[in-house]
């Protein structure tokens, strides 16, 4: 048996910083599998680490995190009601079961909720991954980044 290097918890406010590093990195590392780099950095565009704690205590996003013993946030996820709003994971850790962790907690808490279905606005880059666990694609649309650039996005649905 593995021990994970990592262990997984709530969110909080003051995470903003590590979150927000997170997802700029990911964005522009991992985002590359599906988009192309003006794409990735108008995507990673504007990030500000009050905005995930804006997003916690004003739009009711629960955010999981998942931490190293010396502290380090290497991934996270966020979910409001039966929508996953947010997954992401430091490059340097992808592959290596961080996003599947959180993905499956923010599940079981969706369950838990009485929800019998789970959605998400996906990224391209994002579209293996979820169809792996489950998820099938339910339409296809766009999105604006924060850099205001108009990119490719996958809404997937999921039923337990």
């Amino acid at each position: 048996m593995t021990v994970q290097p990592y262990t997984l918890r709530e969110g909080v406010p003051e995470d903003g910083e590590q979150i927000m590093d997170v997802h700029r990195r990911s964005v522009l590392t991992l985002g590359l599998s599906g988009y192309s780099q003006p794409e990735v950095e108008s995507w990673a565009a504007g990030l500000k680490p009050s905005g995930y704690g804006h997003a916690m205590t004003k739009l009711g996003e629960v955010f999981i995190v998942a931490e190293t013993e010396c502290g380090a946030l290497v991934g996270f996820g966020s979910y409001r009601d039966n929508e996953v709003l947010s997954l992401y994971v430091a490059p340097e850790w992808a592959r290596q079961g961080v996003g599947t962790a959180l993905l499956k907690t923010a599940e079981a808490r969706i369950v838990e909720a009485g929800f019998q279905h789970s959605r998400i606005a996906a990224s391209l880059s994002g579209r293996v991954f979820y169809e792996r666990h489950g998820y099938e694609v339910t339409n296809r649309g766009t999105w604006k980044t924060r850099g205001g650039v108009v990119v490719a996005r996958l809404d997937m649905a999921k039923v337990f």
